[in-house]
């Protein structure tokens, strides 16, 4: 959802939503604000996920803490919020995308992604886009084959962390 006109900056991820969102389909609605974000959708091939993982205590630590939040614990969570929404748009796609052979698109996305999470400190993720974005950039590329093992794997990863970052959410909204 949209920040209001007197919040803070959305994280970067959300500046560069553009074609690229639409390029393997309609984006997921966002949810309306001030509600929990839906659960990260789970690709084809991924149903062993623990879909209760939560970030660890030094990973929220980590975020908290970091420049852009600075243990601000309501800019944290709005932040937060605004990252759950943008994952499952972006997560979404990818699994789009991925199905549809558009990997210029997927790379594109997991980029988006990895601004966000580096901005919240946010290494799991970040680390997990960054991979995505590094191999889909070389296989649009030209440079690298396609291998849908290898695909399957890390968009399981960057899922994976998607949904630690839901579920974290979600707790510490609970926790108000």
């Amino acid at each position: 959802a949209a920040p209001a006109a007197d919040a803070a900056p959305a994280p970067a991820a959300d500046a560069q939503k553009g074609d690229e969102t639409a390029m393997c389909g309609s984006p997921a609605p966002e949810a309306a604000a001030g509600s929990p974000a839906p659960a990260v959708p789970a690709p084809t091939g991924c149903d062993d996920i623990d879909e209760t993982a939560e970030l660890s205590v030094e990973e929220l630590e980590t975020c908290r803490s970091c420049e852009s939040i600075d243990n601000d614990e309501e800019f944290l969570l709005m932040i937060l919020e605004m990252l759950s929404t943008n994952l499952k748009e972006k997560l979404a796609n990818i699994q789009t995308c991925l199905e549809a052979g558009n990997y210029e698109a997927i790379w594109k996305d997991a980029h988006s992604i990895k601004g966000s999470a580096l901005q919240c400190s946010l290494s799991g993720l970040s680390n997990a886009a960054k991979a995505v974005e590094h191999h889909f950039k070389e296989v649009a590329g030209g440079s690298a084959s396609p291998d849908s093992q290898t695909h399957r794997d890390l968009v399981k990863e960057l899922r994976l962390q998607g949904i630690k970052v839901q579920n974290t959410t979600k707790h510490l909204q609970e926790a108000q």
